[in-house]
Formats: C-alpha cells, sequence, structure tokens
C-alpha cells in the first residue's frame, strides 16, 4: 500500500523566519514555495534524500493551519505516505473503519493529490495519503515548484 515516506510538515506561524531558522541552522535549500489560496496556507520545503520537510503556515485565520496553531502551537503537522493509487488506499481506509477528513480527493503541494486521514482515526496522528503526478512516479522530474 505505502511506497515510502513522501514528507513530514511542520506547521509554522511565520514562514519566513522558519525558513531562515532552518537556512541558518542547517543550510539547507528550499526547493519548493507554493501558496495554495483555496486552503489557506503557504508552503515552503527542502529535501532530506528523497523525502522532504514542509513548513506550513497559514494565510487566512480561517484555514486549518491557523487552527492547529492556535490550539497546538508550532510543530509537526502530519507525516505523509507515498501511493500510487490514491483512490483505492482511501477507499481501503474508509472500509476498515478509518475516517477520512474529506470524501473528495484535493490538489496538493506540487501536483500531487491528496487525501488526509482523520487522526482520532489512527491514535491522534494525522496522516496524508500522497499520488505524485503521474510522470514523477514514472521516474521523471515534474514541472513542480521544485523547479522554482
Amino acid at each position: 500500500m505505502f511506497k515510502r515516506i513522501d514528507h513530514v510538515a511542520l506547521a509554522v506561524a511565520d514562514l519566513g523566519e522558519a525558513m531562515e531558522l532552518y537556512r541558518r541552522s542547517f543550510q539547507v535549500e528550499f526547493t519548493i514555495r507554493e501558496r495554495n489560496e483555496e486552503q489557506g496556507f503557504e508552503v515552503a520545503a527542502f529535501e532530506v534524500g528523497d523525502q522532504h520537510v514542509e513548513l506550513l503556515s497559514p494565510t487566512r485565520a480561517d484555514s486549518v493551519i491557523a487552527a492547529f496553531l492556535q490550539k497546538r502551537g508550532p510543530g509537526i503537522h502530519h507525516i505523509a505516505l507515498e501511493v500510487e493509487h490514491l483512490e483505492e488506499c482511501a477507499e481501503r481506509a474508509t472500509a476498515t473503519g478509518l475516517r477520512l477528513t474529506s470524501s473528495m480527493a484535493r490538489r496538493g503541494t506540487a501536483g500531487t493529490r491528496i487525501h488526509f486521514i482523520h487522526p482520532k482515526s489512527l491514535l491522534g496522528a494525522l496522516v496524508e495519503l500522497v499520488e505524485l503526478p503521474r510522470k514523477d512516479r514514472e521516474g521523471e522530474t515534474s514541472q513542480s515548484l521544485r523547479d522554482t
């Protein structure tokens, strides 16, 4: 079912400050930077091997990232697991009693398609199922924010 860990996402209040902290502390280069207007957040990511770490910052007060920060403060938001067939995995998850956060897959960062499994279903952990764009799955580099 799972191919690999795709990324770990950290919720941060100020994306610019968080990026500077990671640059200064670990000399990382951010390879993804994207704004998701629909979901109300901005993301910046750096690579660690063939995975990456995402920093998520709210762009409006009613976003899920803003709510997370208000309730829990900054820290680990979710872990993302790569899957090959997103809809099949989502159906299998719901068939076993797991609850998804929405009934429809959404657009994720860098052209991915995603579903989230509700943390109440997985002992408090928010898990994202990630399906890479077809060309990434076939071993090609996507035209994504990794190129910007």
